[in-house]
């Protein structure tokens, strides 16, 4: 299973991006020092977050309504797959995968429609299809009784703090990829390695989708 921000595509920065546009629309500025705090982490919390420290004079929902719709500009545009991941998702076509992300379908399901990839995976869970988010483990568990798959024959795929604790608590083998932040921040993965496309590899190499 796949995260979606910061492991299929290097868009971490373009929320970041979203939000300081955002921000900067409601005349405040973003806390750029306590990024690393929102990586895999819903936006309506977020922007709760937001709204919070910064003492906006706004409702979470409409600083999180601008955002959403500022980050639906990129898609197309400035977000893309990570360079080789695309083959070698095609080289997996047929095999049981999912993608369970934190943010919203009306972003995810677009961008994997532009990148060609969506129906290579059978499910795609969502921030809109569960009420505990990561690192609950409601999300992958929710997968993995999609696929028809048990939890712990899943292998997850996470850049985040939040995903690994989600993943691990639905007890499944989690691989970190330092693609989003350093592996200090992924200690209690399984396995660390630098990309999404080394840790396919990885898979590849061990046989594990031909387990199924």
């Amino acid at each position: 299973m796949f995260d979606f921000d910061g492991v299929m595509t290097d868009s971490e920065p373009l929320h970041r991006c979203a939000w300081e546009e955002t921000m900067r629309a409601f005349g405040s500025s973003y806390p750029s020092q306590r990024a690393a705090e929102f990586v895999g982490m819903p936006d309506d919390l977020v922007a709760a977050s937001l709204v919070s420290r910064v003492s906006l004079a706004t409702a979470p929902d409409r600083l999180l309504d601008m955002k959403r719709k500022v980050f639906l500009s990129y898609i197309g545009k400035e977000m893309r797959m990570y360079d080789g991941l695309r083959n070698l998702l095609y080289l997996l076509t047929g095999k049981t995968m999912g993608i369970v992300t934190s943010s919203v379908a009306s972003i995810v399901l677009p961008a994997l429609d532009s990148f060609g990839v969506a129906d290579l995976f059978q499910t795609v869970v969502c921030a809109d299809d569960v009420l505990r988010h990561k690192p609950a483990p409601d999300p992958y568990l929710l997968a993995a009784e999609r696929l028809g798959v048990a939890a712990n024959r899943c292998v997850v795929i996470e850049d985040s703090r939040h995903g690994i604790v989600s993943g691990k608590a639905a007890g499944m083998f989690v691989i970190g990829v330092t693609t989003t932040v350093g592996p200090k921040e992924l200690e209690g993965a399984d396995v660390i390695l630098p990309s999404t496309s080394e840790a396919v590899q990885w898979m590849l190499n061990k046989g594990i989708f031909e387990r199924e």
